[in-house]
């Protein structure tokens, strides 16, 4: 008689061996990525102010390491390749984190020593410092840098840009040099508008990075916002005088991806 086929038999393997069981690792890694998802939501929602800014600067931080993630898992022993998605997110952040701490530390000493030079100095009326979410923010009234309706440093302006310029060159962050102006409108030949005045303010003091400082021009980038980001209401001449100003921004590295890249 005929034997008849088995019908267990056969060599498809479809869910047979190792190989088969890869989509498992795939669904598990997506049902951690969703776990994340959720309790990051609802971390969300109930936090407080502060904390949802931590929160965003955190995920910003995480959508950074993504690269470092991916190069973890290429580049890894076969044993590191394997490791389940959230050990390799945990371990990207941790030293995201690690790197964020260190950063912080030393804008702070950045903020320090500008802050003892304009009190030495008692320059506090016309420059300022501080700390916050973007980075060191050094703002100097127009008046401590240039003539009216003008976008020329003088010579003792070129020092004191230096002075403020200096301690920056310790760090690897971008910075970021902003103009501004009040809202007086202007219309000369050579700057029809605020915009122009605003754009050229901050390119003097950018060009004086460069030849004065001895700054890498990749790390620097000018812009001019003419009269639309005031800082307080135009509404009297002490309040001009405060949005009349020059902002050199060391850029906290997780704002740096905002800037566009440079090749290698």
């Amino acid at each position: 008689m005929p034997k008849k086929k088995s019908i267990a038999g056969g060599g498809g393997g479809g869910h047979g061996g190792s190989s088969g069981l890869r989509w498992l690792m795939t669904y598990a890694d997506l049902i951690t990525l969703l776990l994340i998802f959720f309790v990051i939501m609802y971390a969300i929602t109930a936090a407080r102010a502060q904390q949802v800014e931590t929160m965003a600067v955190r995920l910003s931080a995480m959508a950074t390491a993504g690269n470092a993630i991916l190069d973890y898992q290429k580049q890894g022993t076969p044993q590191q390749q394997n490791e389940p998605l959230y050990q390799r997110i945990d371990k990207a952040l941790s030293a995201l984190q690690a790197q964020q701490a260190k950063e912080e530390k030393a804008l702070e000493k950045i903020v320090k020593r500008l802050q003892e030079y304009i009190d030495r100095n008692g320059l506090a009326a016309e420059v300022s410092v501080s700390l916050n979410r973007q980075g060191v923010v050094v703002s100097f009234q127009d008046v401590a840098l240039f003539a009216s309706g003008s976008a020329q440093l003088s010579p003792q302006a070129r020092r004191l840009v230096d002075a403020m310029a200096e301690p920056m060159l310790g760090v690897p962050n971008e910075v970021r040099v902003e103009g501004f102006t009040d809202n007086q409108p202007i219309h000369t030949a050579r700057y029809p508008s605020n915009w122009e005045l605003s754009t050229a303010r901050a390119t003097s003091v950018l060009e004086e990075l460069v030849h004065g400082v001895g700054f890498p021009p990749q790390r620097l980038s000018a812009t001019g916002y003419g009269q639309y980001r005031p800082k307080v209401p135009n509404t009297s001449p002490q309040n001009r005088q405060m949005n009349r100003r020059v902002d050199l921004v060391v850029l906290r590295s997780i704002y740096s991806g905002g800037e566009p890249g440079v090749a290698p």
